[in-house]
């Protein structure tokens, strides 16, 4: 059996009935569906939730007391479902009739903890917004085998990585991976803190193209509305912080750690320059504070925890502290996107080629 897992919060009536529906048309009847309802204050959507638990009795409706966002919406869920796989759908979305007969047909197939399947964008009359690209069929196995070295299944492992996006919703699990892994409980990029978690616990991953998940491009959603702020910011900042313990806790080949922590590195410092040019997005001042607060409000001396699980080396180490010094950093950033776009500019009039940004 599947549990289906859909965190309601005052969505649209017409987008969860579609949602709703659509997942209960699925070929593979053999569902348990739980719909948590998140604190709703909307009478409509709450209603909605009723109606439909009372027409298929496959639905379950779990009320919370008080809003916990998705990712508390989802450990709600997680905590009482009793399928042997588990998949979550957004309220807004849908799902084709197919979808979840094909996600488990693959796992069953690859004996995989993880299946993962392309997305495609629609609009709320389903109608799609654009063609996807393609998905190949691919089977990773990353627990090294009997007679088989880290360093042979250390390219699967980072081509999983690369390719196994950031959502949770186009993906069935094996239940028995998500034990005692919770989303965290913060508002943004909470997703991709739990898959990674539980991509370093599977011993197999699998990809198909028979089916796609339906994102529908609700523009009311909490992520339509999301901008760079400093929640975002920060939220996104714990994710990357969870996920490199994560790393260094599990037992893994030290090529991925390290592999792992360059690609880090490279997104902390991208977040960096964002909050240094305040114009390009709300809250500036705001989220250069939080930066200033979290890496040097610590006593004269000290190492920020935080630095250490970057894993930055010692000329590293204070070229982040340059950079984040609240007088420095000002001064420096300006200098290095200078010389960034000349060093551009000169290359392509030197050989009429970008360079590669990164």
């Amino acid at each position: 059996m599947i549990t289906v897992i859909i965190p309601v919060h005052d969505t649209p009536t017409g987008l969860l009935r579609q949602c709703v529906i659509s997942v209960c048309a699925s070929t593979h009847r053999a569902l348990e569906v739980i719909l948590v309802d998140d604190a709703s204050t909307d009478t409509e959507c709450r209603s909605a939730m009723t109606v439909l638990s009372s027409v298929d009795s496959r639905i379950r409706v779990l009320r919370n007391e008080r809003n916990l966002g998705a990712g508390g919406a989802r450990n709600q869920g997680l905590s009482i479902a009793t399928g042997e796989y588990v998949s979550f759908v957004d309220s807004d979305d849908w799902v084709p009739p197919e979808y979840f007969a094909v996600l488990l047909e693959t796992a069953q197939a690859a004996q995989a903890d993880i299946v993962c399947c392309g997305m495609k964008r629609l609009r709320e009359n389903l109608e799609q917004v654009h063609e996807p690209a393609e998905y190949p069929e691919a089977k990773y196995t990353l627990a090294p085998a009997e007679g088989r070295s880290d360093a042979a299944s250390s390219s699967e492992w980072i081509a999983v990585f690369r390719r196994i996006g950031e959502s949770t919703c186009n993906k069935l699990f094996r239940r028995e991976i998500l034990s005692g892994l919770s989303f965290p409980c913060w508002r943004y990029n909470e997703d991709l803190a739990l898959l990674f978690t539980a991509f370093l616990k599977s011993r197999c991953v699998a990809f198909t193209k028979r089916t796609r998940y339906g994102y529908v491009c609700n523009p009311r959603s909490a992520t339509a509305v999301m901008f760079m702020s400093l929640p975002v910011m920060t939220d996104y900042y714990k994710t990357a912080v969870t996920m490199l313990r994560a790393c260094q806790a599990a037992a893994v080949p030290t090529s991925i750690k390290s592999t792992f922590q360059k690609e880090a590195q490279s997104h902390f410092l991208s977040l960096l320059r964002v909050t240094y040019v305040p114009h390009r997005y709300a809250q500036g001042a705001e989220v250069r504070s939080f930066w200033h607060r979290e890496m040097l409000g610590r006593p004269a001396g000290s190492t920020p925890p935080d630095l250490d699980v970057w894993g930055w080396s010692g000329l590293q180490r204070r070229y982040v502290f340059l950079l984040l010094h609240p007088v420095m950093g000002r001064l420096v950033w300006p200098m290095m996107q200078a010389k960034y776009y000349a060093r551009r500019a000169w290359q392509i009039v030197l050989t009429g080629r970008r360079v590669p940004q990164g």
